[in-house]
């Protein structure tokens, strides 16, 4: 986890005043992780790098988002999907996460 967080900065820092930056993405599809970590895993380790980002991005306040694959989850949640769900997108320093169509 330390190692990914030191990347983030550097990438923070190497792209965080370009205009045209829109967001930074933690993650694409988080939940077809396999094997898959606990729901607190995925909330702990989203809190912190959401934080490394926070702390890192001097220029401006860019968007924090992540994302989780499959339709709709509230009409045929994975039970863990709709956890992870729940549990990431009111942290703080999260802006966005959205389901991807599948």
């Amino acid at each position: 986890m330390d190692a990914f967080a030191a990347r983030l900065r550097f990438l923070v820092a190497r792209f965080a005043h370009h205009t045209s930056l829109f967001a930074f993405e933690l993650f694409n599809e988080v939940n077809c992780m396999h094997p898959r970590p606990s729901t607190e895993a995925y909330m702990r380790w989203h809190q912190r790098m959401a934080a490394v980002i926070e702390s890192a991005d001097v220029y401006a306040h860019h968007l924090v988002t992540t994302s989780f694959c499959g339709n709709d989850y509230t009409r045929s949640p994975s039970v863990q999907t709709k956890e992870i769900f729940d549990g990431v997108y009111p942290l703080p320093d999260i802006d966005s996460a959205q389901p991807n169509a599948s």
